[in-house]
């Protein structure tokens, strides 16, 4: 009768385990499904089925080594079974709770967004990007590496690459010629091969080509350069209150500048500048902005990201300010919705609703430790610095 028993019970503890892996299998495969839809299946519910499932095999080899001899409180068929299950499943459990509290701190009021990306290897150590017309620049130590935007992107060239320190460039396609800017100050080279020549002496930060000139950040400084210059003189420009970080243009003429105090719209005046508005920002935060017809967006490093309107030029209103991001190293803009580089939380997307209220779209941590982001219409340019330097090419609608 015990005999009998005893195999009923192993019959149980078998069915029973495989009943658990083949459910297992199944909830990892609908699993998978969920996470490509943009669903997540709670780990909670997921990994107790797995831990009941592994409970279940260990029963089927403490059963299948052999009969149990020895007494104890828990020596039967149906009590290990049900003490294996059972305590595979609370552990799987606890797991998954921990996995489910790890998942929602790091998509922290955003969903997981998962773009497809083509990817171009890069050299050197660049740390910022910049985009005119088919051409991308991946700008910093190593030099400024020119890559052709195609079906496959691929780098075309690689400029300047023994000057030290470059924190900045400009492309102009047209004419076949970029600008760099780097610790030993201003240069120009031809967009694909030749030797470059030096416009102007330290210190420089930023340029942006700006017409027939390039404007240049130089200290507190911001200057024109004609970019049919060949040698360093001393350049027309106006003088701001704090050193320049960044520069860009306005389509309606304008150059925004960025101090590590404020924002400042400027306006040609015979060959220099003249400020026309200026705007607070936080203290020796600000690192990249970008435009997109009348708002700017000023990445603020652990600041955040700042929003303004300059519908006009001569008075810029601060929005919102979107703080939840830990550090934002670079934004780029596409109408109202604005892309940033968050280093370890890898790329954010954020958009501005009811004209002064953000919303968190969802986080591309996937994509790695992104540094830079240009936006190019139909597309984005991230730089990912998680490892080696990765370009990356990924759909600006991407969800």
């Amino acid at each position: 009768m015990s005999a009998r028993i005893t195999g009923i019970g192993r019959r149980v503890v078998v069915a029973t385990s495989f009943a658990a892996v083949a459910f297992t299998s199944q909830a990892v495969a609908q699993s998978g499904q969920t996470v490509m839809e943009g669903h997540r299946t709670p780990r909670k519910v997921l990994y107790p089925i797995i831990g009941a499932a592994i409970g279940g095999a260990a029963s089927l080899v403490y059963f299948w080594s052999g009969p149990r001899t020895l007494p104890g409180t828990c020596a039967g068929t149906v009590c290990p079974a049900i003490a294996s299950l059972g305590g595979g499943a609370f552990i799987g459990w606890l797991v998954g709770k921990e996995k489910d509290e790890l998942h929602a701190l790091r998509y922290k009021g955003g969903m997981p967004l998962k773009p497809q990306a083509t990817e171009v290897d890069l050299a050197g150590e660049p740390m910022m990007l910049v985009v005119a017309d088919s051409f991308v620049a991946a700008v910093g130590g190593g030099g400024a590496q020119v890559v052709a935007n195609g079906v496959k992107p691929h780098v075309l060239a690689t400029r300047a690459a023994g000057l030290r320190q470059l924190s900045d460039a400009a492309m102009v396609p047209s004419t076949g010629e970029m600008a760099i800017t780097a610790s030993g100050g201003l240069y120009k080279f031809p967009l694909m091969t030749g030797q470059g020549v030096t416009l102007r002496t330290p210190p420089t930060s930023a340029v942006v080509a700006f017409g027939n000139d390039y404007v240049v950040g130089a200290g507190m400084r911001v200057e024109r350069v004609p970019r049919t210059a060949s040698e360093p003189t001393k350049w027309a420009g106006i003088t701001l209150s704090d050193s320049v970080r960044a520069l860009e243009t306005d389509p309606r003429g304008f150059v925004w500048a960025i101090t590590e105090t404020e924002l400042v719209s400027l306006k040609p005046a015979l060959d220099s500048f003249e400020v026309v508005g200026r705007t607070p920002l936080p203290k020796g935060t600000p690192q990249r902005l970008d435009l997109d017809g009348q708002l700017i967006a000023v990445a603020l490093g652990d600041s955040g990201v700042r929003f303004v309107n300059v519908a006009d030029a001569t008075q810029p209103k601060p929005i919102v300010d979107f703080k939840d991001v830990r550090f934002a190293h670079d934004v780029a803009l596409k109408g109202t919705t604005a892309f940033i580089a968050a280093g370890i939380d890898g790329l954010v997307k954020v958009s501005l609703r009811n004209g002064n209220q953000t919303l968190k779209e969802g986080i591309a941590r996937e994509l790695g430790f992104i540094v830079a982001v240009e936006a190019a219409d139909p597309v984005l340019w991230v730089l990912d610095r998680s490892g080696s330097a990765t370009l990356k090419r990924i759909p600006i609608d991407f969800k």
